[in-house]
């Protein structure tokens, strides 16, 4: 559940706004006219990083919440 939620974050609107290929696209654009290929190269990955891992926490969060009431769930019809 946690990679699909991830996965459909990351084909959402605003992934295809600000997607990888257009990050790839200005970045090389941007490293190639000011020669600062590792500067940029890192600034772009920080900002793809600050967007997807903040989704991935939430997913695994929720994931393990869900988890656990499920168990809840199986515990009380169990009983």
């Amino acid at each position: 559940m946690t990679n699909d939620f991830v996965s459909l974050f990351k084909d959402t609107s605003v992934a295809y706004a600000i997607s990888v290929w257009e990050l790839a696209t200005a970045y090389r654009e941007l490293a190639n006219a000011s020669g600062q290929f590792l500067l940029l190269g890192a600034a772009v990955s920080a900002f793809y990083l600050a967007m997807s891992l903040p989704m991935a926490h939430l997913a695994r969060r929720l994931e393990r919440k869900l988890q656990r009431r499920q168990v809840e769930t199986e515990l009380d019809l169990t009983a």
